[in-house]
């Protein structure tokens, strides 16, 4: 069997695959189809690390195509989605592309497809998420009064409310991400795939000035905060930044505490998360602090990690 022939039956198989995680998801009456999302990728994971992204596109296509026929609306998004981002994962490792990059760009992927996927079915559905933001308010609102709690005024508007909620997508997806290049890799090795081993945490560089930019970023969001502007959509986009860029310094504000209590003093694995954690919770300042002396300084080149 020449190698043509066994691409397209390696395709057709795969296609089938994935068309029965789409029949068992509807056959269920789609109580599990949380679950399945972390399914749906690995069919053309598998694909694409063997043939890379321009053999995958006419498998993708008919993996839309049977997920319209066997799916849902809700189902269609969320298959089609995650075989796309099965795509680009296998790609990557057919590429032998470095597997923390890789990690950092399923992440985001997936971060991006949820947010994506939460607004076109609001559409499609009638969801109106002005009114969702309402609910959230006065569910917030409730709480707080309740546990005697005092923000300051105007913190539970709208826009904050909005951004609050699209920063809970973001994190979901990442952590979806997350789950999906864990889940895959354990398959793919079963599978007997080969590919890189991922980096260490701590070789991760990001630009200087991104952490700069962070620390505008996030000043910023704390003076519209106090100071709310006129420009409702100035103050959106400000705000919204800002949540991004602390999401980011107080990310790398772990790796750095945690490298710090690795080299420096030597303290095991369990304790630095638990001190970690009670930082961010007692000090999240210092956290965030850490995460721009961590990009912005040479310290992880000077103890040992270097390009």
């Amino acid at each position: 069997m020449n190698k043509k022939t066994i691409k397209i039956t390696t395709g057709a198989a795969i296609i089938a695959i994935f068309a029965i995680l789409l029949i068992v998801n509807r056959q269920t009456g789609l109580m599990f189809e949380e679950i399945f999302m972390y399914f749906f990728p690995i069919p053309m994971i598998a694909f694409s690390a063997q043939y890379g992204w321009k053999s995958s596109i006419p498998v993708l296509v008919s993996m839309a195509f049977f997920a319209f026929f066997f799916g849902t609306f809700t189902t269609i998004f969320y298959a089609t989605s995650e075989a796309m981002i099965g795509l680009v994962f296998g790609d990557m490792i057919y590429r032998k592309a470095d597997m923390t990059k890789t990690l950092l760009v399923v992440m985001g992927l997936s971060s991006a497809v949820n947010v994506l996927n939460t607004i076109v079915l609001a559409s499609l559905f009638g969801v109106n998420l002005s009114e969702e933001i309402a609910e959230i308010q006065k569910m917030l609102d409730s709480v707080i009064t309740k546990s005697g709690m005092v923000l300051p005024d105007g913190i539970l508007t709208d826009n904050y409310v909005m951004q609050m909620l699209v920063v809970s997508m973001i994190v979901l997806g990442l952590a979806q991400g997350f789950v999906i290049y864990e889940f895959s890799l354990l398959i793919l090795r079963r599978l007997r795939f080969q590919f890189p081993n991922p980096r260490s945490i701590y070789s991760l560089f990001p630009p200087k000035w991104t952490g700069l930019v962070g620390m505008v970023a996030y000043y910023l969001y704390t003076y519209t905060l106090a100071n709310p502007l006129s420009n409702e959509v100035l103050q959106t986009v400000i705000q919204a930044s800002g949540m991004f860029a602390d999401l980011y310094l107080v990310t790398f504000g772990f790796i750095g505490i945690s490298f710090f209590l690795k080299g420096r003093l030597q303290v095991p694995a369990i304790l630095k998360v638990i001190i970690c954690v009670l930082i961010f919770f007692t000090v999240p300042l210092l956290v965030l602090m850490a995460g721009v002396l961590y990009i912005v300084t040479d310290y992880h080149r000077s103890c040992g990690y270097d390009k």
